[in-house]
């Protein structure tokens, strides 16, 4: 681990992995897409929180374009996944959100526990489907 000074104030820990001793081909690529995304579901749930309606569906155009937004339930848990599938999380509007072809792939993983809830609310079970 390597101690990195980002700015005057702010000092991080990275990993070997993290750290680039060549400027990346595409220069406009940001390597911290996960750490985008999850910053951009933190950014939507406050708006919806604030009743800002207008800056979440600009957030959410960010992130998702003019595709619909699922989410994911683990019936284990009795929770809706985090963003990034990573942790769980009872609250709706802070579950984490994600595409059709995302949502879907990782339902279809372990579907003995997870399903997918529709933008409209409806679970749908892909163990109950391939019966």
């Amino acid at each position: 681990m390597w101690w990195v000074k980002v700015s005057r104030n702010d000092l991080r820990n990275l990993s070997c992995f993290e750290l680039f001793t060549q400027a990346p081909k595409d220069l406009r690529r940001k390597r911290n897409e996960r750490r985008r995304r999850q910053r951009l579901e933190t950014l939507l749930t406050e708006a919806v929180r604030r009743s800002d309606y207008m800056r979440a569906g600009e957030i959410q155009r960010i992130l998702f374009g003019a595709e619909e937004v699922y989410r994911i339930w683990s019936r284990k848990h009795d929770a809706f996944y985090s963003s990034n599938l990573s942790g769980y999380t009872s609250d709706g509007i802070s579950a984490g959100r994600y595409t059709r072809a995302e949502a879907e792939a990782e339902v279809r993983r372990v579907p003995h526990i997870l399903s997918l809830v529709t933008p409209k609310g409806n679970h749908v079970r892909f163990d109950e489907a391939t019966r």
